[in-house]
């Protein structure tokens, strides 16, 4: 009994620990998107003022 409550928190852990990385690895992207939004955007303001 004590090996499946041990596994099971053991289990629980992991998947914590893999939603808070997911979690994070979206957040960068999202950020990583909006970056290259602004850049694309600012690029072709420059090349419609030329």
């Amino acid at each position: 009994m004590k090996f499946l409550i041990i596994l099971l928190s053991l289990i629980f852990i992991s998947s914590c620990a893999t939603y808070d990385r997911i979690k994070q690895n979206a957040n960068d992207a999202y950020e990583w998107t909006k970056d290259t939004a602004k850049e694309t955007v600012d690029d072709v303001k420059e090349v419609i003022s030329d």
